[in-house]
């Protein structure tokens, strides 16, 4: 005997399992491409922006984020050890 028709329950149809992980592979597509846009739209208001201050950086958190770690020099003793 199934297990399924012993509980009373009738088993899922393997279909939705196929449709569950391709759905899931179209959402996780759609967090990514609103990420990027998201990301394309800060470079470019960053490179429109007219300000010279150090401080504008706090208004872009990503290029901040990139921009800290790639601008910062190392000590002259962090290279040899």
């Amino acid at each position: 005997m199934n297990s399924a028709t012993d509980t009373g329950t009738q088993p899922q149809p393997r279909v939705t399992c196929h449709a569950n992980f391709f759905a899931s592979i179209f959402v996780r597509r759609q967090r990514q491409d609103a990420v990027k846009d998201s990301a394309d739209d800060e470079v470019t208001k960053y490179l429109t922006d007219r300000s010279t201050d150090l401080f504008s950086l706090n208004t872009y958190a990503l290029i901040k984020q990139l921009s800290v770690p790639l601008n910062t020099t190392l000590p002259a003793s962090a290279a040899v050890e």
